[in-house]
């Protein structure tokens, strides 16, 4: 199981933050880490009558991911890389879409997918995760900024409505 989940980790942050960020360190082991602030502790655990393969809470500061050892498994696969990236989705900001196509939709569709970015997933941590680390300045984009639309490269970004 962890053959697939470590690697769906180290995937899935550097996907939600448009290559900005890198799994620093993966620690495994029995016990469960004190929660501390700049890491996502992930928790496995195995409970049949669970109504959900994953949680996470949206952006928390002291995040924590469960993910839900042989609820939504396939074959040998008892958590898909898909779970793995909706959850840690979560977990670097990012809520539920109605696009089917997506990895934030709330299901995962079978066949255990591995699980990756949709075009607009990918414009949007680009949008996210576009300012410098530990920048906390609130935004205020200048009036001659240009309006990029997925699949566009500019200097300037103003989020149309």
């Amino acid at each position: 199981m962890l053959k697939v989940v470590l690697p769906s980790i180290e995937r899935a942050v550097t996907a939600w933050s448009n290559g900005s960020l890198s799994v620093a360190a993966l620690e495994t082991g029995k016990e469960t880490r004190q929660r501390t602030e700049g890491w996502i502790v992930v928790n496995i655990t195995r409970n049949y009558k669970s109504t959900y393969c994953g949680k996470a809470y949206v952006g928390s500061t002291l995040g924590e991911i469960e993910l839900v050892d042989d609820r939504c498994s396939c074959g040998s696969n008892k958590i898909s890389g898909a779970i793995v990236m909706h959850e840690v989705g979560h977990a670097m900001g990012f809520f539920h879409v109605n696009d089917r196509g997506s990895v934030m939709y709330p299901y995962v569709p079978g066949r255990c997918p591995s699980g990756s970015l949709s075009e607009n997933e990918r414009y949007h941590s680009a949008l996210a995760y576009r300012r410098t680390r530990g920048n906390a300045d609130p935004d205020s984009d200048h009036p001659s900024a240009q309006t990029i639309r997925p699949g566009d490269d500019g200097p300037g970004l103003q989020i149309e409505n």
